[in-house]
């Protein structure tokens, strides 16, 4: 059996881990088994789920530059101890740390996976850009989940060399698809009636410009009073964004779920998915919105490949909150909901057929298909 070793900084509910857990329900894994670098002493929502289906969790000092010493022990131990782990995958803003490791310990098969297009702006930019600048001299593979994400972190000659791998963030299609019984489920379960419902998923982040959200949101409910605007997901700037819409008078029309497991039956009950985000790799949440047949309406800061059915549009990110609102109000008495399941096989995102395909690349890589 070919062990994979993954690294992450936790096992949230986020974008690039939901999308490696999708990846690794579906693998067999009785040929390919995941392990787990774990980055940040936080105990992740999926763990318990990756342990059950036989993922070993190996925690790390972390990257705090203090600890590199540290680190780097536990990681030459870590390496030494497992000679079953022939892949190592990086997934985070610093994966150059693990993967210079890896490296150094002989292990072959590094991957570089870019999930973004830009990197947060926060206290570890330089060392983030410097991981960026110095990926190549520890990764021998270049993955990304869009040509844009693929540009950013490796650059445009790595585009034009052809040397990348493009893995979709592929997901279950038929979990997601639409059904008239789940959605008036939820809508009882929140008193939403017949309202209007505008859904977002994503981190509270500067990302995921909930702000803008916000505003987009009040225009909105100015024009049409029964409206609910519902939010899915956690972060640290889950408080701040209370406190704006309470400025705005809207917090007692937002329903805020916190991190949830049924993120697909929510999908059901909007009426439009508003993703106003300053930048994007290629969200898994826009996919799954499609996969539900909602209305997406996307920023054009998120990646084109995201655009997979005929109900998902682009808005550009520096229009007025009113003009957001008036398009997305267009684009809602237009569109009618519809099965988009065979244009995201087509297109790459049924994780029935991915996964094989993850699977037989890991196997091709370590030398056993």
């Amino acid at each position: 059996m070919l062990r994979v070793l993954q690294s992450v900084s936790f096992l949230h509910r986020a974008g690039l881990e939901t999308m490696l857990m999708n990846y690794y329900r579906h693998i067999d894994r009785d040929r390919v088994q995941f392990d787990f670098l774990i980055n940040k002493d936080i105990r992740g929502a999926y763990e318990e789920e990756a342990m059950e289906l036989g993922a070993r969790m190996f925690r790390t000092p972390g990257f705090n530059p203090a600890k590199s010493r540290k680190y780097n022990a536990y990681m030459k131990q870590l390496f030494a101890g497992n000679p079953e782990i022939k892949i190592v995958h990086g997934h985070n803003d610093m994966e150059y740390v693990p993967l210079k490791c890896a490296k150094e310990a002989g292990i072959k098969t590094r991957i570089a996976h870019s999930h973004n297009t830009r990197l947060d702006k926060g206290i570890k930019y330089p060392l983030k850009e410097y991981c960026r600048r110095h990926i190549k001299d520890v990764a021998n593979q270049y993955w990304g989940c869009s040509l844009a994400a693929i540009e950013f972190y490796y650059g445009k000659e790595v585009v034009e060399s052809g040397n990348y791998v493009f893995l979709k963030n592929a997901i279950e299609l038929e979990r997601f698809k639409f059904n008239e019984d789940v959605r008036k489920n939820i809508r009882d379960k929140h008193s939403l009636g017949d309202a209007l419902v505008i859904g977002h998923v994503g981190r509270f982040t500067y990302q995921k410009n909930h702000e803008k959200l916000l505003d987009i949101f009040k225009c909105i409910h100015d024009k049409e009073n029964n409206s609910f605007l519902v939010l899915i997901g956690e972060g640290e700037l889950e408080e701040d964004i209370k406190n704006k819409a309470a400025k705005l008078n809207i917090l007692d029309r937002i329903i805020f779920t916190g991190a949830i497991d049924n993120v697909n039956e929510y999908y059901q009950a909007m009426d439009a998915f508003v993703m106003p985000s300053r930048y994007e790799g290629l969200p898994v949440v826009g996919i799954e919105a499609q996969a539900s047949g909602v209305l997406c309406v996307f920023s054009d800061a998120v990646t084109c490949e995201t655009k997979v059915s005929a109900n998902a549009a682009f808005y550009p990110l520096e229009e007025t909150p009113e003009k957001w609102a008036n398009f997305i109000m267009e684009m809602i008495t237009d569109y009618t909901r519809t099965d988009s399941s065979d244009m995201l096989t087509q297109a790459g995102y049924n994780i029935e057929v991915e996964a094989k395909r993850l699977m037989d690349l890991y196997l091709e890589l370590a030398g056993e298909d």
